[in-house]
């Protein structure tokens, strides 16, 4: 809500605010091998937002304070464009 208002987000607002390309070539994410130190924490094909808060509760001691700090900003990123 800004000044008493609801603002509606669209797909270009949220893809130019993350600084995503919003033209070229599509990419199916299935298909491409991503090499992430974050994933490959994580067995599950799918990754959803509540595994990831779960794992930082239960593993924060255990996790180097760097992959911390993405997860968790990765966490503020869904909160603040996705569920408002």
């Amino acid at each position: 809500m800004i000044n008493s208002e609801f603002v509606a987000f669209k797909l270009l607002d949220i893809c130019v605010g993350l600084g995503l390309r919003v033209y070229g070539e599509r990419i199916d994410l299935e298909e491409v091998d991503v090499d992430s130190v974050c994933r490959k924490k994580f067995s599950e094909k799918k990754v959803t937002v509540t595994i990831i808060y779960n794992y930082l509760l239960n593993q924060c001691e255990c996790l180097d304070v760097e992959d911390f700090c993405r997860l968790y900003i990765l966490l503020g990123i869904y909160e603040f464009f996705f569920f408002a």
